[in-house]
């Protein structure tokens, strides 16, 4: 059965609508995830790691009592720390767009989505 071109015309004035309020969204968006930060800190408390959306180290703090770890310790350390805060900066990315854009966008739902899945990949 065919749609009557009436309800096609609401369904395409509907879509147009929700087009322009994402759109009108999208700056507020860039300006959420932009400020977006994750971080992770050792359960010594002597080092800390925090990243930027992008995975960017914009902060790495090593106290001297982390010295007294062996090289390889050390840089291992660093490493899960910089995995943490990667995945609390994506988690971070994924909750500032739904305040933005909303819980039933399809772009939140595609970072929630990823998530999962690098969720369980690492499970």
């Amino acid at each position: 059965m065919f749609e009557q071109p009436e309800d096609v015309t609401a369904r395409i004035q509907a879509d147009i609508a929700r087009a322009r309020d994402r759109a009108a969204k999208m700056g507020d968006f860039r300006a959420a995830v932009a400020a977006v930060r994750g971080k992770a800190q050792s359960q010594r408390r002597d080092i800390e790691v925090e990243v930027d959306v992008e995975g960017d180290v914009t902060v790495l703090t090593i106290t001297p009592a982390a010295m007294d770890r062996d090289a390889r310790d050390l840089s291992d350390e660093v490493l899960a720390l910089l995995h943490r805060a990667r995945a609390d900066a994506q988690r971070g990315a994924a909750d500032a767009s739904a305040a933005v854009l909303g819980d039933d966008d399809p772009a939140v739902g595609a970072l929630r989505a990823r998530l999962d899945a690098a969720r369980e990949a690492g499970a």
